[in-house]
């Protein structure tokens, strides 16, 4: 269990790097990492979880 949670984990950071990293310009594909980001709260994580991924 303790490793599905890392696996989380790293995915979600690997998908905010990717925000962070996407030019401006490319709305779209950030737009796409947002949506990815924001499904695995809803399915993993917690309500409060989710309306701190909102907010960033």
């Amino acid at each position: 269990m303790h490793f599905h949670y890392s696996g989380l984990d790293k995915a979600k950071e690997f998908l905010r790097r990717g925000i962070e990293t996407i030019s401006s310009r490319k709305t779209q594909g950030r737009l796409n990492l947002w949506k990815a980001l924001m499904i695995m709260e809803v399915q993993f994580g917690s309500r409060e979880k989710l309306l701190e991924t909102f907010e960033e």
